[in-house]
């Protein structure tokens, strides 16, 4: 059954899906298989996406979450800060009933950005 809280990628909220597969590659377990990217459609401030690599019995997922695109208020949208309070409370239960373990926060440069 589909979650109905997913929705294709906003079209202006897109992430160049080769460049972050390439730079996941080899940093988190299972990222060699191929990856779609789905968003969670129901957030307003911070985007949040789901990966997910492999098909089948072998899928795995990932919550990736970025600050909202264009111009942020300094001190907003911290997503080091939100890093570090998901950290505080390893093996929690994510939303989808898996365990929440936090991977990794980069703040630049973006695997989205050109440079």
């Amino acid at each position: 059954m589909p979650d109905p809280e997913l929705i294709d990628v906003r079209p202006d909220e897109r992430i160049d899906t080769d460049r972050l597969a390439a730079w996941l590659r080899g940093r988190l377990p299972g990222t060699d298989r191929p990856l779609t990217i789905r968003q969670f459609g129901r957030g307003k401030a911070n985007l949040t996406y789901l990966l997910r690599f492999g098909d089948g019995d072998d899928t795995v997922e990932y919550v990736l979450r970025r600050p909202p695109l264009g111009p942020v208020a300094p001190g907003s949208h911290d997503m080091a800060r939100e890093y570090r309070a998901m950290s505080w409370e390893p093996g929690a239960t994510g939303p989808r009933g898996g365990r929440r373990r936090t991977y990794s926060t980069v703040s630049s440069p973006s695997p989205n950005r050109s440079r």
